[in-house]
């Protein structure tokens, strides 16, 4: 009996920081601060990180991927369709590795070519 009481705090304690975990996540992924002026140009003069790849989003925003390949910092901005000079950054961090693409022809599961 006192096995089971044990075992089923266990299970109420880890379901409840699993929850937890869950939440701070989802409430700090929703922070996005956005500025106005040039991005590229103000990440590159501060941060001396330049564009490494961009594409658009299924919502139509410009993603633009900045990096700094000596200090390993990099940068997700978005920008609006619109064509204004708002951009918003979606994330930041460190430890940059840039990556050799694939080659034609060859098959890439999780990152390990086959």
């Amino acid at each position: 009996m006192a096995v089971r009481a044990v075992l089923t705090r266990s299970f109420a304690a880890l379901t409840v920081a699993l929850v937890a975990a869950f939440f701070v996540h989802s409430a700090q992924a929703q922070m996005i601060a956005c500025f106005q002026g040039d991005a590229l140009e103000i990440f590159e003069r501060k941060h001396n990180e330049k564009l490494l790849v961009m594409g658009v989003s299924e919502n139509k925003m410009l993603v633009r991927f900045l990096g700094n390949k000596e200090t390993g910092t990099w940068t997700i901005i978005l920008t609006p369709p619109n064509g204004s000079k708002t951009y918003c950054i979606a994330d930041s961090g460190k430890y940059l590795q840039v990556v050799e693409p694939p080659k034609s022809g060859d098959k890439i599961l999780w990152g390990k070519k086959q």
